[in-house]
Parts: structure tokens; C-alpha cells; sequence
């Protein structure tokens, strides 16, 4: 998780959001975030002393809220809202901070920023900036794509033909994202999405092609920057697939765990003369009817047992 600290998220958005500082210049420089994203995605928020978040804004309606309170419910509520889980809080609408909050803040070493903006405004700007800066993500071997509108990581060991196979499913129609290093985010409770590294977009590295350009050999519609990973398809060698212990109802599909995320695999045997690009586009067509409630393989057992149940051959 990148080192995002109240200095440079300032620095980043100052001009962009009319920020300023109100309190905690010179303090030294605190990280944002102390936990994974994915355990918190609500990292930004109004005021909120039952469930502060890390950053909080105070806006014309909570200052006017605070206005309205006892001195001593006032600074109860105060204590509630700085604590050690929160790093920043955001004064919005122009508005100035009173001098018991910057106290409050000071105490629990909370900085304070001020902008012109309002509260709806910077909850949207900060908090897409936030969770796409500080989720949790991991680099996977493979390459990843938009196979019949799903995403699809194609995994295997070194020269077992991931890029060829990526290369014709290109060429049918397929979109590339990454070859060799995507890199996954968990960017919401139940979604992995993948995008691709800055220096490896658009490029796929073929054994004896060398390193192709897929914008400028199949055009813009022959990549896409992020999709959302549904699936999971290995490519193993023939000698190294165990025939005998594969469901030849179910095929040899189980789960692999992507940051905390059960994702669905598909092992595919790879072997002279098998159309592994028909193979890939029957898996993710076998998986987009499986997560609509159809399976075939439970279909098929069913229609067996009715006829065996009727007396039929």
C-alpha cells in the first residue's frame, strides 16, 4: 500500500480544491491510512462521533449542529469525533474552524485542512482518489482479459503458451489488459478488478514474435484498461494433469483466493491438436451460465436419475 500522508494528499489536491491549512502544518507528516482499504471503504465521510472514519468533513450543518449543543455536550462530542483512527479533518464550504475542534484535533494529532468546497464535492473527489491510492493489491503471472465481455486471468508456467493463446483469442474478438504482471485491486467487498502496469499497456510478449503492439496491430478496441476478475484459467501440460482424479461431470474446476476473495479456476490441459481459444470461450460461456444458477452437469445427473427412477434404458 503506497505511503499516502495529509502532506501530500495537500499537495496533491491544493490548487485542484482550494485546500489550506488550518492546523497541523508542522507537525511531521502521518500516514492516512492505517489499515488495508478493503477492510474500511468508507475512508472518508461527514462528521461522525458514533463511527468516526479516517477522514472526516465538517461542513455549514455540522458547525451549525455544534453551535446548537451545551458546552460540556459539545466537548464530549469533540472527543468522540478526534480519535486516534482519524488523521484528518476536512472544514468545507469556506467555513472556519472554531477553536475548541482545532484543540480536540490538536490533542489526538489530527491535522486540519480547510476548502471552499462542499462537503458532496470532496467526499467524491477524495474518495475515489483515496480508495484507488490505499487499497490492497497484488501482482499475478499471467495474462489478463476481456473474454466475451468477462474478465479472465490466463495462469500457467513459463512457455506453456499463455501468449499465444491470448494472442488468438485476440484475434477472435478478445481484449487485451495485461500480459505478465497485472496488477489486482480489491475494490469493493465482493470485486477483484485488474488493470495494467503503466510500462507493460498495450504491449504482449509472443515466444519468437517478440513484443507486439496490440493497438497497432488490431486497433483500440483490441485492449481495455481495467475489468473485474471472474475468472481463473491454468494451463497445465498433459503430462502433468491428473486425468484420473478430474469429475468428468464437473471438469477440474475449484477456487483460488485472490486478496481475500474466493475466485473460480478452470485447469485446461494443454496438448497438440486442443483448441485451447475454443476451450477458454466454452469455460467463461460455462461459468456466465453457471453464475446465473444453470449447471449441466447437475442437469445431466438429474435427467439419469429420473430415468432410472421411471424403469427407462
Amino acid at each position: 500500500m503506497p505511503d499516502t500522508t495529509v502532506h501530500s494528499l495537500f499537495q496533491r489536491f491544493q490548487a485542484r480544491l482550494a485546500l489550506r491549512w488550518i492546523d497541523g502544518e508542522s507537525s511531521p507528516p502521518r500516514l492516512l491510512i492505517k489499515q488495508p482499504a478493503s477492510e474500511n471503504f468508507d475512508l472518508i465521510e461527514h462528521m461522525n462521533p458514533v463511527h468516526p472514519h479516517p477522514v472526516q468533513i465538517i461542513g455549514e450543518s455540522e458547525l451549525a449542529y455544534l453551535e446548537q449543543i451545551p458546552p460540556d455536550s459539545r466537548a464530549r462530542l469533540l472527543s468522540r469525533v478526534c480519535v486516534p483512527n482519524t488523521t484528518l479533518l476536512l472544514i468545507a464550504d469556506a467555513c472556519e474552524a472554531p477553536e475548541d475542534l482545532k484543540d480536540a484535533a490538536r490533542r489526538a494529532h489530527i491535522a486540519v485542512l480547510g476548502s471552499d468546497r462542499n462537503g458532496r464535492e470532496l467526499i467524491a473527489e477524495l474518495g475515489y482518489f483515496l480508495r484507488k491510492r490505499l487499497l490492497r493489491r497484488v501482482t499475478m503471472h499471467g495474462v489478463f482479459m476481456e473474454v466475451l465481455g468477462v474478465g479472465v486471468l490466463l495462469t500457467g508456467k513459463s512457455g506453456v503458451g499463455k501468449s499465444e493463446l491470448a494472442l488468438e483469442l485476440i484475434s477472435r474478438g478478445s481484449r487485451l489488459i495485461a500480459d505478465d504482471a497485472p496488477e489486482f485491486v480489491r475494490d469493493a467487498p465482493d470485486q477483484v478488478s485488474g488493470v495494467c502496469p503503466p510500462t507493460l499497456r498495450h504491449f504482449l510478449e509472443v515466444r519468437g514474435l517478440g513484443v507486439l503492439n496490440v493497438v497497432k496491430m488490431f486497433g483500440d478496441n483490441a485492449v481495455k484498461q481495467t475489468k473485474y476478475l471472474r475468472l481463473v484459467v491454468h494451463l497445465q501440460p498433459i503430462d502433468e494433469f491428473d486425468i484420473a482424479a478430474t469429475d468428468r461431470l464437473s471438469g477440474s474446476r475449484d477456487q483460488i483466493e485472490v486478496l481475500g476473495m474466493s475466485v473460480n479456476r478452470v485447469v485446461l490441459p494443454v496438448a497438440p491438436g486442443r483448441n485451447l481459444a475454443v476451450l477458454v470461450e466454452t469455460a467463461v460461456r460455462k461459468e456466465t451460465l453457471m453464475h446465473s444458477g444453470y449447471d449441466a452437469a447437475t442437469e445431466f445427473a438429474d435427467r439419469q436419475l429420473h430415468q432410472m427412477q421411471q424403469g427407462e434404458p
